[in-house]
């Protein structure tokens, strides 16, 4: 069994496809035109001829009145005075009348006005031949007066047959008139149909492949770089915009892996040097490689902070590294949030010593589930952010608020706070507020954005906090139970 033929007709551009458009939108308006005039033309002829008619058989009708009138007229003078000039005159519009007679017997569509010319046809006729025969004997027994008023009543009777006639030939064209303008109607109502349906469907056509391509550049702005760009229908060069956004999507691709390579190996590199920088710095302030001046241990305690740091903004880079490329799931499992905050605590101990910060935890149990080394980072990242912050002597506080469903974690520094213009950018990565630490080296920007990633990802919520009082404020909101499906 053979397949039959299929065809599709795609338009090149856009300009094809609104000459379409507009040929498919006017071609049922000019079809409606058309035909309308042709209706409208033809109630015109119908309707002029019809008056024709009806003024015809008005005007002979009652030109059959006058005629019996004058035959009258001269017939029974002729037979008074037997004069032959009357009967001549009579004889003249005996045809007249005759001829008048066959043509509105011609124009009329009557029967019974039809019948009734015969009828009195046939009575002038022999009315006729009776005077021209010298007027020898009576016509009828009524004689020629009763014979004429016969016929005028024949006439009149004419007439008023005529005039419903023309009467019913009015409501004909009535009735076509009204049949024309219902037919122009339902016309206008499947043609203004079709052009809404044609306008709807070439609206489809355009809607559609701008749909498809607005979601691309969506998924492509949003990071989704791994979904297909697939463009159907509409025109070929809207096709071409969404292949070319296919490639932009494996060039983007290509590139983020190249990033993302760069950034492992760079940070690799780092840690290695970085590593025997802190070591070192480690056995000199121990006094391993001897005892130390008073300067000398000050430059050593600002190496040994600065390699921290240093090592915070490395992991930070890997992690979000980690974020951007989608790589990075949950390990939930029952996590003490307490402990957590206590084990990272002490591992600032030094940094919060260098700085005299008196630390205020306030941590009862609180256990949740979670991803511990993610709970961590984000731990660590408020903490190490507010030790920045605060200045020498200053005080900083640390508080867990459980509850049956949530634990909201709360961190206050006594540092110079957030402009409240920058309360939603702190978050952004690679954002950096205008008022910056002294004595230590500038941030990445990215602390507070990881920790922002992971807080959602534990379908959390993290805050900045207006306090009225002097530092910032950061508040982390997490539910008890997580889903375990989080990526």
């Amino acid at each position: 069994m053979g397949k039959g033929l299929h065809f599709t007709y795609r338009p090149k551009s856009f300009f094809q496809f609104v000459l379409l458009g507009f040929t498919l939108v006017t071609l049922p308006m000019i079809v409606a035109v058309i035909n309308g005039g042709y209706h409208v033309e033809n109630l015109f002829v119908q309707s002029e001829f019809a008056i024709y008619r009806a003024a015809q058989a008005s005007q002979m009708s009652r030109a059959l009145v006058g005629q019996i009138s004058d035959m009258e007229r001269n017939a029974l003078q002729y037979q008074v005075l037997n004069d032959k000039t009357l009967l001549t005159t009579y004889a003249n519009r005996h045809a007249q009348f005759l001829e008048t007679a066959q043509q509105l017997g011609d124009l009329a569509e009557s029967r019974s006005i039809k019948q009734q010319l015969e009828t009195l046809t046939e009575k002038e006729v022999a009315l006729f031949e009776y005077f021209a025969a010298g007027a020898k004997g009576e016509p009828s027994a009524a004689g020629p007066a009763k014979d004429f008023a016969t016929l005028s009543q024949l006439a009149q009777s004419i007439v008023q047959e005529s005039q419903q006639w023309i009467n019913n030939q009015v409501e004909l064209l009535g009735a076509m008139a009204n049949s024309t303008k219902e037919f122009l109607l339902w016309q206008t109502v499947f043609i203004a149909a079709g052009t809404l349906v044609f306008a709807v469907f070439l609206s489809a056509m355009i809607a559609r492949p701008i749909s498809q391509i607005d979601q691309a550049i969506r998924h492509i702005g949003d990071g989704r770089l791994d979904e297909e760009v697939v463009v159907t229908g509409g025109t070929r060069d809207l096709q071409y915009v969404g292949t070319r956004l296919n490639w932009l999507r494996h060039r983007l691709t290509e590139l983020e892996e190249k990033k993302g390579s760069f950034m492992r190996h760079v940070s690799h590199e780092l840690k290695t040097p970085l590593t025997a920088i802190r070591e070192g710095a480690s056995l000199l302030a121990e006094g391993v490689l001897g005892h130390l001046s008073k300067q000398q241990r000050e430059v050593t305690n600002v190496i040994q902070r600065n390699s921290v740091t240093l090592q915070k903004m490395i992991e930070n880079l890997l992690n979000f590294n980690a974020l951007e490329g989608k790589r990075t799931t949950l390990s939930v499992r029952p996590v003490r949030l307490d402990e957590v905050v206590e084990d990272v605590a002490a591992d600032h101990k030094l940094a919060l010593l260098s700085k005299s910060i008196q630390l205020r935890l306030h941590v009862p149990r609180a256990e949740i589930e979670g991803d511990r080394e993610k709970l961590r980072v984000v731990v660590d990242n408020l903490l190490s952010n507010a030790i920045k912050y605060t200045p020498e002597r200053g005080t900083l506080d640390v508080i867990l608020q459980p509850n049956d469903d949530q634990v909201a974690l709360d961190v206050k520094d006594s540092g110079p706070g957030i402009d409240p213009s920058e309360c939603d950018k702190v978050f952004e990565a690679f954002y950096r507020g205008r008022l910056t630490p002294n004595g230590d080296i500038r941030g990445s920007g990215l602390g507070l954005s990881i920790a922002k990633e992971f807080v959602e990802m534990h379908q959390g919520a993290i805050s900045v906090i207006p306090d009225s009082g002097r530092g910032a404020h950061f508040r982390v909101v997490l539910p008890r139970n997580v889903a375990k499906a989080v990526a």
